[in-house]
């Protein structure tokens, strides 16, 4: 402003900038004028620290490429801002493993005035994009960088594809703070028919899930900005993978302080691509002074609107063993998942820096309410930075560390708050629960071990139901106390508690292929194995035997395990190989409704021998 309060100039987000502010100003004569700042919404931050720079510095607006291969050299161009003209800069895109991008900035003596852009680093081999507007042949698991160089411009490129495969088409603008694309990616077979695919991103730029239809053998992939707008600094990196399921994850904690002796949690997002299994978190070459528990991400199940969620969590709980001595160290945490024959071991990526913003509710169209995300620095290169400090003013503990939970029944979870000092008072215990993710699961309702129930205790209880259909999965579960300490509120965690849902029984038979003559009987023996905490009956019959052949049920009493199902043959019975199922059900334990339950069925095979040698048996199903 100058000294009338008259606005000269004005910017909220600066091309380059992400959500940081740039003004060029020429002043129009000498005098006062003034820099105001201000938070954008004239909101109140828990963070409200800024960095003001004044001078005459060169500065640009934007970058092309935006990234290279790993361990090459590359032409960088800077472009915009208030550069007379284009400068290159020869960039060496050495990076460790474990760095995505690294930091690149004018030529010039150091301070510069303008921060650095992060250029993305791959280990993929890296292309650029023709300028010409011809349709270009897009390479597996190549990168390919391009930009929208007009207003309306789209880049289209061509892939040969074959039915049935899965492939994920990703493409990064927006949310590299380098481009000022907007990016839209659209599909289309050789006809130009637009055809389905998922934007699984959850983010600022599209990606893709796409599973290739019937008949198709090639489709085209076009890249525009989705305001129609375009110029030198709207590039975008587009890489196509053929994939049989993948998945990627990021730290939600920036940081672990571990009090000694006491515990610390770690929060993971996966991100799924096509990959809906198990995936086992664990921290390497963890000191010895330090445990970990927990790290059980549960394998994807449908919801009860039938659908999937690409996002699930995990925890890991960090506890300084009696005796740890303070110090410091960096974390990494690994994520293990896929199938045998198709392993898949990915690091979790670090935040490097997180700071919530306040902001008023902001409702979605359903009106919940969609929390406000973090500011994050994952250039930072951080990754999970720890510290072993002073003690605890209590310790939070559970007797049980594993939890076997049988689907449709509860289990009370017990717990007991030990205090190190004077003037610690308990105010309440919470359990972390991802209710959207594991169908059927909810703590108990009031007296039945809450929160509630525990305000002011030193130990209690919280209650743990399940459904019939929860899936059988495996997860983990955190506790966390809220204490004063001496007037002042402060949370404790305890290890983590992995919890798997189990079947209430299994059925086992001693043969599944038994010979039965007509005329004659057969005995079907098998065994019961129960769960130490599922005490009912056992109902198991066959409701599917060959025609003219009679198997009674049978029922399992509690403390039993072995039962015989006799099968009888008429003498005409029909001769053949039939598949039999045993059926079985019983009454949860618990339960108010008393209704059975049926489980999975059992095959089983009945060879039906007639008058005739087994050598003219006809086989049948």
């Amino acid at each position: 402003m100058d000294a009338s309060g008259h606005r000269i100039a004005f910017n909220d987000d600066a091309p380059g900038l992400g959500v940081d502010a740039r003004v060029d100003v020429i002043f129009p004569k000498a005098g006062n004028y003034y820099v105001v700042v201000h938070d954008s919404k004239y909101s109140d931050q828990q963070r409200k620290f800024y960095r003001l720079k004044v001078g005459s510095f060169a500065y640009a607006e934007g970058i092309f490429p935006l990234g290279g291969q790993r361990g090459k050299s590359v032409d960088v161009t800077f472009l915009g801002g208030n550069l007379k003209e284009p400068v290159k800069v020869h960039v060496d895109a050495s990076a460790s493993p474990e760095k995505h991008s690294i930091p690149v900035n004018l030529p010039g003596p150091s301070p510069l005035g303008s921060l650095p852009f992060q250029f993305q680093v791959s280990d993929y081999p890296e292309v650029l994009a023709p300028d010409n507007g011809a349709v270009a042949e897009l390479q597996p698991s190549t990168v390919v960088n391009g930009r929208i160089g007009k207003a309306g411009q789209i880049d289209r490129f061509k892939l040969m594809v074959a039915p049935g495969q899965q492939w994920l088409f990703d493409l990064q603008a927006a949310s590299l703070g380098t481009s000022q694309l907007y990016g839209g990616l659209t599909v289309y077979d050789s006809q130009g028919k637009k055809l389905p695919a998922e934007d699984v991103s959850q983010g600022s730029d599209p990606r893709l899930a796409f599973k290739v239809p019937d008949k198709v053998q090639e489709v085209t992939l076009a890249v525009e900005d989705l305001r129609a707008l375009g110029g030198p600094a709207f590039g975008y990196r587009l890489l196509a993978e053929q994939t049989h399921g993948d998945f990627s994850l990021k730290l939600l904690t920036p940081y672990v302080n571990v009090p000694a002796n006491g515990t610390s949690q770690i929060e993971v997002q996966a991100e799924r691509d096509a990959y809906d299994g198990p995936i086992q978190l664990s921290i390497p070459s963890l000191p010895d002074d330090l445990a970990v528990e927990g790290g059980n991400i549960p394998a994807v199940a449908v919801d009860y609107a039938g659908k999937t969620r690409r996002e699930s969590h995990g925890y890991l709980t960090i506890t300084a063993k009696p005796g740890a001595k303070p110090h410091a160290i960096q974390l990494s945490v690994w994520g293990q998942g896929g199938a045998p024959d198709h392993p898949l071991r990915r690091r979790a990526e670090g935040m490097g820096l997180m700071f919530a913003v306040n902001e008023d509710p902001i409702l979605n169209l359903t009106g919940d309410f969609v929390p406000q995300r973090p500011v994050t620095a994952e250039w930072l290169g951080m990754e999970l930075p720890a510290a072993v400090g002073k003690p605890a003013p209590a310790i939070l503990q559970t007797p049980a560390r594993n939890i076997r939970l049988v689907a449709g029944m509860s289990v009370p979870i017990e717990w007991k708050v030990l205090k190190q000092g004077p003037g610690i008072e308990p105010l309440k215990v919470d359990a972390t629960l991802q209710y959207g993710e594991i169908r059927g699961l909810e703590l108990g309702g009031a007296g039945e071990g809450t929160s509630k129930d525990a305000v002011g205790k030193d130990a209690g209880s919280i209650v743990l139901r399940s459904q019939p259909d929860s899936p059988l999965v495996k997860f983990d579960m955190l506790l966390i106390a809220t204490i004063k300490n001496n007037g002042r509120e402060e949370t404790i965690t305890a290890p983590a508690l992995t919890i798997e849902l189990v079947r209430g029984y299994s059925i086992a038979l001693a043969s599944e292929r038994l010979e039965l003559k007509g005329g004659g009987k057969v005995e079907l023996a098998g065994t019961v194995q129960r769960e130490p905490s599922f005490t009912a009956a056992v109902k198991i019959k066959v409701p599917d035997p060959p025609e003219k052949v009679a198997c009674a049920p049978v029922e399992v009493p509690d403390g039993k395990s072995d039962f015989h199902i006799v099968c009888d043959a008429a003498p005409d019975a029909q001769a053949g190989l039939f598949e039999v199922h045993l059926v079985s059900s019983a009454v949860i334990p618990g339960r108010k409704d008393n209704r059975e339950y049926s489980f999975p069925p059992l095959a089983a095979h009945l060879v039906v021998t007639g008058e005739k040698s087994s050598a003219t048996v006809a086989g049948k199903r």
